[in-house]
């Protein structure tokens, strides 16, 4: 199941079939990387997810989860970039994540959560603010089970990019804010 904001929520298209999903399924980066991760194929059973939403809006994605009746194995969790853009704190986006996460675990679903890669557009101040979400975010993970962070910035981010900026790899991404799709082999 996908929550979080535009970056999962455009990850199908088509007509509308049941629980966000649509007629014709997308397999973008995330999904390679999940298949990748787990060495096996990725089964999309929901999308919840809402371009623009905020961290404060992902308990309602949850309930729209609830109301279809949805328990799936994992979440794959993608926010917190709209929280920046709009100044709130690292602590606020990475609390209203966190409390997210925990409700997915009293269901018995293991949260997958992407590390905020951030926008092209960001001020210093809001990467400042987005180094804090992800430093939280990685401890909150390393305090409980069942909770998985991915960290794409590796792979999709420039590294000459420093403390003040943030900026994709030529390529990795046509609006400095959503990744492209990735081709991800092996194991």
């Amino acid at each position: 199941v996908l929550f979080g904001d535009s970056r999962n929520d455009q990850q199908s298209s088509g007509t509308l079939l049941r629980n966000g999903l649509k007629a014709t399924e997308s397999c973008y980066c995330y999904f390679n990387w999940a298949q990748a991760l787990f060495g096996y194929p990725f089964n999309l059973i929901g999308k919840y997810a809402v371009s623009g939403s905020t961290t404060s809006g992902l308990r309602s994605q949850l309930s729209n989860m609830d109301n279809d009746g949805l328990l799936p194995k994992y979440a794959i969790i993608v926010t917190g970039v709209n929280d920046l853009a709009a100044g709130t704190s690292g602590d606020v986006a990475a609390n209203n994540t966190i409390a997210f996460a925990n409700d997915l675990l009293l269901r018995g679903v293991s949260p997958i959560i992407f590390l905020e890669r951030g926008a092209n557009s960001l001020n210093q101040a809001m990467v400042t603010q987005m180094f804090r979400l992800n430093t939280i975010l990685q401890s909150y993970a390393k305090s409980k089970n069942n909770v998985l962070i991915f960290d794409p910035r590796p792979i999709v981010m420039n590294p000459i990019a420093n403390a003040n900026t943030v900026a994709y790899k030529t390529g990795y991404s046509n609006d400095g804010t959503h990744e492209n799709t990735l081709i991800v082999t092996g194991k």
